[in-house]
């Protein structure tokens, strides 16, 4: 029980750091919910260890890192009553490192999944979901084993350059604008929050808006998305987390497929000066 109490305290530890370190946006707002949040999670992660009688695997055994030459840091996480893998990867920018009209970085996002489903290798591929904050831009992937590589290989593929025909990156434009309308047009209380946050930060990058005002949606232009696309999506300032019941096989599998580089990948970067979101799980 003694062990189970460690790792609930490590966890509990991990949670605070995550969101204290990671620069992740935290208004005014919405800090009583962080905080609400996090003394659930400290609550839910001792009362597990009371109740837990012997741990049978340590967190060393569970988390195991692989230094990798084309990404910041790659985790393997381990858990042996998962049904399926998940595959994580988290650029450490986004609209904070944004020079453009706001919401862009958003838009890049959308753009970089949909340059890789229209690639034919990619097509069938569904189970996924992505989203960009002030200061990541995160692609996630959830599939069978038999399909851990392609999904790899797929994440891969957000940091290579766009080819898409101009016609879909203008349709996702008009995607990202009905995305508003929906979000906040009919949400009043979301242009009251970013007008407290311009009021509490003036001049400042962090009362920047992630989806942009209408106006700024409608700027959106090609040239501008591309030079950000290869600014915030370099594969050296990213991490990958891969979860699941990973074995010997599996692991060997996933360093195998993460060092190939993209198909249109455009050159290497190296690791920035940043720390990992991750550095010391």
């Amino acid at each position: 029980m003694c062990n189970g109490l460690v790792l609930a305290c490590t966890i509990f530890r991990k949670e605070i750091h995550f969101k204290s370190v990671l620069r992740v946006s935290i208004y005014p707002l919405d800090f009583a919910v962080y905080c609400f949040k996090f003394l659930k999670s400290a609550i839910m992660s001792v009362a597990l260890a009371v109740s837990t009688q012997a741990v049978s695997e340590s967190a060393a055994d569970l988390v195991s890192t692989i230094q990798h030459p084309n990404f910041q840091h790659i985790y393997l996480i381990t858990d042996r009553d998962a049904r399926s893998f998940e595959a994580r990867l988290i650029f450490q920018n986004g609209e904070l490192d944004n020079p453009y009209a706001e919401g862009l970085a958003h838009y890049v996002e959308h753009l970089a999944w949909l340059n890789v489903t229209q690639n034919e290798n990619f097509k069938a591929l569904r189970h996924s979901n992505a989203w960009t904050n002030l200061t990541s831009t995160t692609y996630v992937t959830h599939s069978s084993e038999t399909w851990l590589t392609k999904e790899l290989q797929r994440l891969i593929e957000v940091s290579a350059p766009f080819t898409l025909a101009e016609r879909f990156m203008l349709e996702e434009r008009d995607i990202i604008l009905r995305e508003y309308e929906a979000n906040v047009a009919e949400k009043p209380y979301f242009e009251i929050e970013q007008n407290i946050n311009k009021a509490l930060y003036p001049s400042s990058p962090w009362a920047r808006s992630l989806l942009g005002s209408p106006a700024e949606i409608g700027s959106f232009n090609l040239s501008n998305a591309k030079k950000l696309h290869r600014k915030i999506h370099e594969l050296g300032n990213a991490v990958l987390i891969v979860t699941g019941n990973i074995s010997k096989t599996t692991s060997s599998g996933i360093q195998n497929v993460t060092r190939r580089k993209p198909q249109r990948y455009f050159g290497h970067h190296p690791a920035g000066a940043r720390i990992s979101l991750y550095a010391d799980l």
